[in-house]
């Protein structure tokens, strides 16, 4: 769904006029970090089995990373969502033994049965099947986009979040807004 919203927001970008010269002049701080958490939470999904159950904490640091760089971007409000999103995201996974908990009728109902086949199998490294034990169910993924979607998925809390604060970004780095530079607030506007 992330792909989904960052392509959205660059169609809508250019609808609403990109200017390429304040892009190259956005400051991320941190952005090191952003992608070193990504990184890190790709190597805990993809090589699981080989990394065992050091995959836990490997896969919460990325979490960390993540916190960091966002916090290292507070003043820049459009992070604070992404920011929220990190934060439930993590706090599910965290207490759920490192597994993002799935509402199995929502996987059904998006259409995705391979998705709750393997949910009832217990099979899958990165997601488990919400029970009545399950803690803090309610952050898991149980919102559920169906076709004529044409990419379904299910989604958490800290997805919407971190999906907002996306379109947010991309929409701030790519499109100038009327006395403003590099998407922030000028110097004399902020002095004002």
């Amino acid at each position: 769904m992330f792909i989904d919203v960052m392509v959205i927001s660059l169609v809508i970008a250019m609808i609403r006029g990109v200017d390429l010269k304040i892009a190259g002049q956005y400051e991320i701080k941190g952005s090191y970090l952003f992608a070193l958490g990504l990184l890190i939470e790709a190597v805990s999904v993809l090589f699981a089995k080989e990394i065992g159950p050091l995959r836990y904490w490997l896969y919460l640091s990325s979490f960390a990373f993540l916190l960091a760089a966002v916090y290292m971007n507070r003043d820049n409000r459009i992070f604070w969502s992404m920011g929220i999103g990190v934060f439930l995201n993590m706090t599910v996974i965290a207490i759920n033994g490192g597994r993002m908990p799935v509402l199995l009728e929502a996987a059904k109902r998006a259409g995705l049965m391979d998705l709750a086949e393997s949910l009832m199998q217990g099979s899958l490294i990165s997601h488990v099947m919400i029970t009545p034990d399950t803690p803090l169910w309610f952050l898991g993924d149980i919102i559920y986009i169906p076709k004529p979607y044409p990419r379904p998925d299910v989604l958490s809390i800290g997805d919407i979040f971190i999906c907002i604060g996306l379109f947010f970004l991309i929409q701030d780095i790519l499109v100038k807004k009327a006395g403003e530079k590099n998407g922030c607030r000028s110097k004399k506007a902020q002095d004002n």
